[in-house]
């Protein structure tokens, strides 16, 4: 029994790395396509974070310089 699960998982990952992205070329490239034009939830949410670390860099620059 152990060995028809070993023959099944390498039948399974042979049919992952030839057949499936065959038979999804056409999901993947619309996938890639709308990742293209709108981007990810995580480019938004670092945009976010890059944006408020470069605003507090400056606010401690300011607040730095206001004191001399």
């Amino acid at each position: 029994m152990q060995q028809s699960t070993i023959q099944m998982n390498a039948e399974t990952k042979a049919w992952q790395a030839t057949q499936w992205p065959e038979e999804n070329a056409g999901a993947l490239a619309e996938h890639r396509a709308w990742v293209e034009t709108y981007g990810t939830f995580g480019d938004r949410v670092r945009a976010w974070k890059q944006d408020k670390t470069v605003n507090d860099t400056q606010r401690q620059f300011k607040d730095t310089n206001d004191n001399e």
